[in-house]
């Protein structure tokens, strides 16, 4: 027998609210369930035809899922009114492709035959399965967009499967009373996991209806399927899309797609400036030159005065201290020895104007951070296949090492720590007096889908919001748009206060507020923003910008008239 695959997406149809409603309203709704269950209905005992692979019960399951589906359409054609415009669209979808399968002989043609599945790949299923997947996905989003109580959902939608096992079991050939009854073995069971998870939207009536439900399909009492439709149709319970609810602004992805022009936020350096950077003292041009500042300006060469140089002043290592001679155990009864060097790396930007004063200094590692380097034989003699801790074999080994390395190793620190910061030190340049063109990043933004239905205002900012981004291409036009972008911030965040507004309002003012933010220089507010649409939506895996990291050094130029500015410890800035 085929093993019957429970579906665990279906279309969310169903919305609980807990409001009365007048007589008009509950006939309304009433007819709506009716509709919304029959499309359930033969959608389930369409889907069950393949977990059977006798004629009799597929041809049984295929012939009710037939008869459900013309009373559906024969419901549906008066009443289409009830729906709103795109529920609509994605029912006649569902009708087209049905057609197509049930009021055809395609499925009746193929139900008898034992080759129903594609011999060479068995696992794929048969065909016809494909063609229900075709179905089901047209259903998948008919109706409405947002719950009151989101795990009302998936119970609802398993109660319909569930009644549908029921009728199986109850009215359906012999052979297929097997596989209906082990479903109604599951359903008590499963059921109650959505009961226990319903928030606390549901009213005390609607909790009652669903347990009682829950109970009569434990014990078997009544006509299951009858009372799944009687709970459909409860007034109060089951409320398809509720009356005089306008079409919800429907999302879609939008990207950005031009390379972003950041310019310095300290100084604009125009492009008949010339710079240069130096090590003082011990100028290591290996080290230096590791350091890039991008913009149309260019280094100063050597008999080339500079308009601004870039003065990296370290000492070096200070304080070293080798540490005292360890004995620690390495097995089989032997000692190794090792001892821990503890250093200081200072190391500081100034920034020098073309008269020799200093504009701006930039500590890039304070002259009381210390740092700690094991001394070992692999941090000697390294090892390519294990970088961990070897201690000597032998406290004469460690002295002769000491005494051999002391230099070198000093040196090799310096070059470690200058070089492990060196990353930084560029980006804070170019930050501050260069440019950054972002490559080839795309920032993501939520658009529109349906500005007819009432948001044209917020489409409009979305148009605006996207023309500003793609401006920031060139630095001619960077500037002005930067200030446009950071109007449309406190757009979004306005439209953000109004009372009612729908969860993808709000989904897209709060995603497009952080992007506005960043990209108008305002990095501190996006990380605010960030956590806000953390808060608004918790499962927006793109609340958090891809590149973040590359803007929070920008956040040091907050205050532009700062003389010193110290540069925070790489986890931080790069914890993003």
């Amino acid at each position: 027998m085929i093993k019957f695959r429970p579906a665990v997406f279906w279309l969310p149809l169903l919305l609980l609210l807990t409001v009365s409603k007048g007589t008009i309203a509950q006939d309304r709704e009433q007819t709506k369930s009716d509709i919304v269950f029959k499309m359930l209905d033969y959608d389930a005992r369409f889907r069950m035809i393949f977990a059977y692979s006798d004629t009799e019960s597929r041809t049984y399951l295929a012939n009710t899922a037939k008869s459900q589906y013309l009373e559906f359409k024969q419901l549906l054609e008066p009443n289409m009114a009830f729906f709103l415009s795109n529920e609509k669209d994605k029912l006649k979808e569902a009708i087209k492709l049905t057609d197509k399968i049930l009021l055809n002989d395609e499925v009746f043609s193929t139900l008898g035959k034992p080759d129903y599945r594609n011999d060479a790949k068995p696992e794929k299923g048969e065909k016809l399965e494909d063609r229900w997947i075709d179905i089901h996905k047209a259903i998948l989003y008919v109706l409405i967009k947002d719950m009151v109580v989101r795990a009302n959902f998936k119970i609802y939608t398993r109660f319909s499967e569930f009644a549908v096992a029921a009728d199986v079991s109850k009215n359906g050939p012999a052979a297929s009373h097997h596989y209906a009854d082990s479903l109604l073995k599951t359903a008590p069971v499963e059921l109650m996991s959505y009961y226990n998870s319903l928030q606390d939207g549901n009213n005390e009536e609607s909790r009652m209806a669903i347990k009682s439900l829950i109970d009569n399909y434990k014990s078997r009492t009544g006509d299951l399927y009858a009372q799944t439709l009687a709970l459909y149709e409860r007034p109060n319970t089951l409320l398809v899309s509720p009356e005089g609810q306008k079409d919800d602004l429907q999302l879609k992805s939008k990207y950005a797609s031009s390379k972003i022009w950041q310019d310095g936020l300290i100084r604009e350096m125009p492009e008949t400036e010339k710079f240069s950077i130096t090590i003082v003292p011990n100028d290591r041009p290996d080290l230096r030159n590791g350091i890039y500042i991008f913009g149309k300006y260019m280094r100063a060469k050597k008999d080339e005065t500079p308009d601004i140089t870039f003065r990296i002043v370290s000492p070096g290592l200070t304080g070293v201290d080798f540490g005292r001679i360890r004995r620690v155990p390495i097995g089989n009864n032997r000692n190794g020895y090792l001892s821990t060097i503890t250093y200081y790396c200072p190391i500081k930007i100034e920034v020098v104007n073309k008269a020799g004063e200093i504009e701006k200094t930039l500590i890039v590692i304070d002259e009381g951070q210390e740092f700690k380097q094991e001394f070992h034989a692999n941090y000697v003699y390294p090892d390519p296949t294990f970088n961990g801790v070897v201690p000597f074999r032998s406290d004469t080994l460690y002295y002769e090492a000491l005494d051999k390395f002391r230099a070198s190793i000093i040196s090799r620190l310096y070059n470690e720590r200058f070089n492990d910061m060196a990353g930084a030190m560029a980006q804070w340049l170019n930050d501050a007096y260069g440019y950054y063109k972002v490559p080839n990043n795309f920032y993501y933004l939520y658009d529109v889908k349906n500005p007819e239905n009432g948001f044209q205002e917020i489409k409009a900012l979305v148009d605006s919001t996207d023309y500003a981004i793609e401006h920031l291409e060139t630095q001619e036009t960077s500037l002005a748009n930067k200030a446009v972008l950071a109007r449309m911030v406190e757009k979004y965040q306005e439209i953000l206060q109004r009372p009612g507004i729908s969860q993808n309002v709000k989904n897209l003012c709060a995603r497009n507020s952080v992007t506005c933010a960043l990209l108008s220089d305002q990095v501190s507010r996006a990380l605010y923003l960030v956590e806000r649409c953390k808060a608004i939506n918790p499962k927006d895996s793109y609340a958090r910008p891809f590149n973040l990291s590359s803007f929070m050094f920008r956040t040091l130029f907050d205050d532009k008239s700062q003389k010193v500015v110290k540069l925070p410890p790489r986890s931080e800035l790069w914890k993003y």
